[in-house]
């Protein structure tokens, strides 16, 4: 009778494990911003954000040759845990953010641009946003599918800032100021 009642224990116990793990593992963001300029000098820098049961992993590139250009920070791991995970998909459910679209604002040359690329696949769902316009668009601030996405980068942004804080946001739509078109 012992032998019976552990057996089912440890079948129950099986069952919960492979459960969690097949759920958890129907998770993965890539979050993607780009941020540059079109001119005689141009250069963009693009911050990629993969996020996974496995953990974080977050990569700079610098392209270009502009005066604006940050040297390239490479490439870093953070952990996820099952907090940040499920603080991810809280934002991801809340905001509706399991859905495919894209807003593309006509960019002048020369200009400062961004690029916001969002892939996300949850629970056999998939979706993906693509946002792109000039840096100096204020009106794209007050979409949806941009705010959104936002907060979106945020949370991932703050996950890895609590483990490496030399790892910041910058908002890609910035206020004009002085005569500045959408500047760096």
């Amino acid at each position: 009778m012992k032998t019976t009642v552990f057996t089912a224990l440890r079948l129950f116990v099986a069952c919960i494990l492979v459960s969690s793990a097949s759920a958890a593992s129907d998770f993965k963001i890539t979050a993607s911003l780009t941020t540059g300029e079109r001119s005689k000098d141009s250069s963009s820098q693009t911050t990629t954000i993969s996020a996974d049961p496995k953990g974080i992993v977050w990569e700079e590139k610098s392209n270009g040759g502009g005066r604006h250009r940050k040297p390239a920070a490479g490439r870093k791991e953070f952990k996820l845990t099952d907090a940040d995970r499920d603080a991810l998909l809280k934002v991801i459910k809340e905001n509706g953010l399991l859905v495919s679209g894209s807003i593309t604002l006509p960019q002048p040359k020369p200009a400062f641009y961004f690029r916001i690329g969002i892939s996300i696949g949850v629970d056999g769902e998939k979706s993906s946003i693509q946002i792109s316009g000039p840096r100096s668009a204020q009106e794209i601030t007050e979409e949806k599918a941009y705010k959104k996405s936002i907060l979106l980068l945020k949370e991932l942004h703050r996950i890895i800032h609590a483990q490496d804080t030399s790892v910041d946001f910058e908002e890609p739509v910035r206020a004009q100021a002085n005569g500045l078109r959408g500047g760096p």
